[in-house]
């Protein structure tokens, strides 16, 4: 399947980049399948390396989204969460591959792992808004409204202009019955950077 591993050390580490730059080429370009195929080339020759594991994992996440079987689409998030695992094996303190195995498991309606990963993560680096608001989305699925506003909140402090935040977080409060302040987050996803500063904000106090 692949070609002989070069012994020459130097040679290895030029195969294995070839392979990755190619791969996170075909990824970008959306070509997933192809992507997958060039990041196990690479792994072949480097298993080791965690985030050739979170790149390959990113490309099973996305096709397993594409697709439109939904046994084949389960098949490849479980695939994902498998490299994703890898990867934290390799780097226990990697959040990106935590927080790729929390959507993969979301996706999965396994949604109290998913909030486990979520809150691995945030518990190495705080200050990513995408991480707080994928942590809000699951906890609105588990119907906790109260703490999915606290992290729709933390999003919107570390990025304002979230405008998904604000909608969700009108959801969240509109499931409360908090008709007002749910109105307020929705008009203030027509202009965040109007509706929120670090030093200015009259939503929610959850």
């Amino acid at each position: 399947m692949f070609n002989r591993i070069p012994t020459d050390k130097s040679a290895q580490k030029l195969m294995w980049e070839h392979h990755w730059e190619q791969g996170n080429q075909l990824f970008c370009q959306g070509s997933y399948q192809q992507a997958i195929e060039r990041y196990d080339a690479a792994l072949h020759l480097r298993l080791e390396y965690p985030e050739a594991w979170v790149s390959r994992a990113n490309a099973l996440q996305s096709l397993a989204i594409q697709s439109s079987a939904p046994i084949e689409a389960s098949n490849r998030f479980y695939e994902a969460i498998a490299s994703y695992n890898t990867a934290i094996q390799l780097r226990p303190r990697y959040p990106e591959a935590f927080i790729g195995r929390g959507m993969a498991l979301y996706y999965l309606g396994r949604h109290t792992e998913a909030l486990a990963s979520y809150d691995a993560a945030l518990h190495i680096r705080a200050d990513y808004s995408e991480d707080w608001y994928g942590r809000g989305i699951v906890l609105h699925h588990l119907a906790r409204y109260e703490e999915a506003i606290t992290s729709y909140d933390t999003a919107l402090r570390l990025n304002a202009s979230a405008t998904k935040a604000w909608i969700k977080r009108g959801m969240a409060l509109q499931a409360l019955g908090r008709e007002a302040e749910a109105l307020a987050s929705y008009d203030a996803a027509a202009t965040p950077e109007m509706a929120y500063t670090a030093s200015s904000f009259s939503g929610s106090n959850v």
